[in-house]
């Protein structure tokens, strides 16, 4: 897909510093036209918080090795603290979750404790307490941590749960919403319990069914967004369960998708689709109607390898995973900027080529 947006300004090395390389200037739309979203941090690890040691602070101070800090090798969902600048990662080969808090530049780590140590983790969620919700799709189970990484409680134990993809916590209704793959639905579990409340949906094309439902999300009004993959769209279910309206659809124009994955909303109901396939972020009023979008296939910063999960911080950043870029992005939303009532039509999207 063609991106809507792209400008590189130089890059600044790491040097001999071994501190992490500066963030180019990478803005959507580029200049001339007035800015809207701009690159503000491309995370790989630990490394980006600390850099490696020398050998005084290795020897005399304990400090770890390069080979010791935590590298990012396929990050697939993430989730934003509600709250807080802090993003969690659900790390799928190392099986385990990592938090990056963009305040204290501290690492926090999940999925080994006893009882509720993740096997195949997909979509995650943390709630404004940070308690932390994992899909486990080798187990079936939603397993819950505390901030501190311990196992609070676990989902689906009694077989509620049989392909689990995404998820998505509401604490003021006390509910967990749960993508299924098994029955094509969403299941609906009480948050305080476990116990199940409802299934919504079933497999299908029409309203309310769903072809694959993915990674989920919620609104500032309480709707739940699933990325309904296999039909194309982002389906909208109000906090009942009924259908409020689709966005999206196939095709390799503005608007449709490809290879449907993540799906996120800012602090203004604004939705953003990830595609992977398109390798770029959509961005759409809560209407349905296309403002823009941005992202390309590539290694360079503001560009895209395989891009899955996607969340937006309370300061509007909005961070996406790379499962083959290894690595997480944060584009800032400029508030400053107008966006565009309408998708420019003299940007066309295309498929890849295979």
């Amino acid at each position: 897909m063609v991106a809507v947006v792209l400008a590189v300004a130089g890059v600044s090395g790491c040097g001999a510093t071994q501190k992490p390389s500066a963030v180019p200037e990478v803005l959507w739309p580029p200049p001339p036209e007035v800015p809207r979203f701009k690159l503000a941090r491309v995370i790989k690890g630990e490394a980006d918080y600390e850099p490696p040691a020398g050998w005084w602070r290795r020897t005399f101070l304990g400090a770890r090795k390069p080979g010791e800090l935590f590298e990012l090798k396929q990050p697939f969902g993430i989730a934003c603290h509600p709250a807080k600048r802090v993003v969690y990662v659900a790390e799928r080969k190392q099986a385990r979750i990592i938090a990056f808090d963009e305040d204290t530049k501290k690492v926090r780590f999940y999925g080994d404790a006893v009882g509720g140590k993740l096997g195949l983790v997909l979509g995650i969620a943390v709630d404004d307490a940070g308690v932390v919700y994992a899909v486990d799709q080798r187990s079936r189970r939603v397993y819950a941590y505390n901030v501190d990484g311990s196992l609070l409680r676990v989902y689906g134990q009694h077989e509620e749960l049989k392909r689990p993809t995404g998820v998505a916590v509401d604490r003021a209704r006390g509910r967990l919403y749960v993508a299924d793959l098994g029955p094509q639905a969403i299941i609906v579990l009480d948050l305080a319990t476990g116990s199940k409340v409802a299934t919504w949906g079933k497999g299908g094309r029409g309203q309310g069914e769903f072809a694959f439902p993915g990674l989920l999300a919620l609104d500032r009004r309480g709707n739940l967004l699933v990325a309904d993959q296999m039909n194309f769209r982002i389906q909208v279910l109000s906090p009942e369960g009924a259908f409020v309206r689709a966005l999206g659809g196939p095709g390799d124009r503005p608007g449709s998708f490809f290879r449907l994955k993540g799906v996120a909303v800012d602090s203004e109901n604004r939705v953003y689709a990830v595609d992977e396939a398109f390798a770029n972020v959509q961005v759409f009023q809560s209407d349905g109607q296309l403002l823009l979008f941005f992202g390309q296939g590539g290694d360079r910063p503001g560009e895209f390898r395989m891009p899955v999960g996607a969340c937006v911080t309370p300061d509007d950043v909005i961070w996406v995973a790379e499962a083959m870029g290894s690595r997480i992005q944060g584009i800032r939303f400029l508030r400053n900027a107008h966006v565009p009532s309408r998708a420019p039509a003299s940007q066309p999207a295309s498929a890849p080529h295979p």
